[in-house]
């Protein structure tokens, strides 16, 4: 045998690098919140001229509430029938996941209502929140000029 070694060429091994990155997209897919989920797209807000925009509040957990005429509820785009019920359980499981976090948010309702809504379903769904222990409420509505 002769001195000279033939020309090996090492490849890395790329298994575990894909790996990796199959593990990262699945993480980052499960744990992403899609908030444009809790906004219905169907609800007619009601125009006010004066209303200006809420701004993002990184110490406040919203829970979005779509009011649509005809006295129904939908959060994450269910509806959901037991209004009372739900929302007793849904501020239940917030807060719980809340103190789990060690998270000091407050958490603010953001009740957005179909303009052909009745005021009395409205102040039901208010009432349920109190009763549930929220106490802080946002209303959205479309600004500009005429509907």
């Amino acid at each position: 045998m002769s001195g000279s070694h033939s020309a090996d060429k090492a490849e890395p091994n790329m298994t575990p690098i894909l790996d990796m990155v199959f593990q990262l997209i699945t993480f980052f897919m499960l744990v992403i919140s899609f908030k444009e989920s809790d906004f219905d797209k169907n609800l007619n807000l009601p125009v006010v001229g004066a209303a200006t925009p809420a701004e993002e509040d990184t110490t406040v957990e919203y829970f979005v509430l779509n009011l649509r005429a005809g006295d129904r509820l939908f959060h994450g785009g269910k509806e959901q029938p037991n209004i009372e019920g739900f929302i007793s359980i849904e501020s239940r499981r917030m807060r719980t996941v809340m103190e789990q976090d060690g998270s000091d948010k407050e958490v603010t309702v953001v009740i957005r209502g179909d303009k052909s809504l009745k005021a009395n379903f409205m102040l039901r769904v208010i009432d349920a929140c109190k009763s549930a222990g929220l106490q802080r409420f946002d209303f959205m509505v479309l600004t500009g000029g005429q509907s």
